[in-house]
């Protein structure tokens, strides 16, 4: 059965280090979303983990943290080589994941870099052969410099897909997959998405080993915070009404049209 928290609580109560509680602090992050709560203790299983939650609810976090947390456990000085992986679908968004494992991480030894087309691919290779604990990645660029021998990644322990959703309906799919034949097989693998529909749970049949299942929220759905409007209109109404959304700031820059 799913995995569906009810209850508010601190960050706090949830086993992380002094450290990363200060990170959290620097940032005034005290109360653990639904998402959280759920994700960040079932990560300490080290089971295989299947997870669904709106789009803003704080998903990154409750990956991130259960492994920064349990690299230091195993932390040994001057050993950077990669342990865990975070898959993404653009570049945007794997700029936004490292920033936030550098935030998180800020008291840590650790290191982490970014990996995505369109940036210097000498540049990473050389940060890569500096040492980096955590990479996260789009497919394709991670591809780039797994072929071109930059990257070893016999080491990892975690393999994050990240918008697995996205992932998918972008096409990145075989990227992954050839990501996988590369990374040990006794690793922790954990599937995070906005929507839990029929091609993420085939994904996960075919990568993930006996996993949680958590459910927050109703699938498929925005955030809370998000504000949702639907004009009916007719089909040939439909181009005047974008216009017209771009022209007037009383119009949703974001609408939904139904015809």
């Amino acid at each position: 059965m799913p995995t569906k928290p009810e209850h508010t609580v601190s960050l706090a109560t949830l086993g992380l280090s002094p450290e990363i509680l200060h990170a959290l602090k620097d940032k005034h992050y005290e109360s653990a979303t639904a998402i959280q709560k759920a994700l960040i203790p079932a990560m300490f299983t080290r089971s295989d983990i299947m997870a669904g939650a709106q789009t803003g609810t704080g998903k990154t976090a409750g990956f991130t943290l259960p492994i920064l947390q349990e690299l230091m456990r195993s932390f040994v000085a001057g050993k950077h080589y990669p342990k865990a992986v975070i898959l993404v679908p653009t570049r945007e968004l794997a700029k936004q994941v490292e920033a936030s494992v550098q935030a998180y991480g800020k008291y840590l030894p650790l290191k982490s870099t970014v990996l995505y087309g369109g940036a210097n691919l000498t540049s990473q290779a050389n940060r890569l052969k500096l040492g980096v604990d955590i990479i996260v990645a789009t497919s394709g660029r991670l591809l780039e410099h797994i072929y071109q021998k930059n990257i070893n990644l016999e080491g990892v322990d975690y393999l994050v897909l990240d918008e697995a959703d996205t992932i998918l309906d972008m096409g990145f799919v075989h990227d992954v997959s050839k990501i996988i034949g590369h990374l040990p097989l006794r690793k922790q693998t954990v599937l995070v998405s906005a929507t839990l529909n029929a091609s993420v749970k085939r994904l996960g049949q075919e990568i993930l080993t006996k996993p949680k299942l958590i459910e927050v929220d109703s699938m498929g759905t925005s955030a809370r915070m998000v504000e949702q409007i639907v004009y009916p209109v007719t089909k040939e109404q439909k181009s005047e009404l974008l216009f017209l959304s771009d022209r007037f700031t009383k119009l949703p820059t974001s609408i939904g049209l139904c015809s």
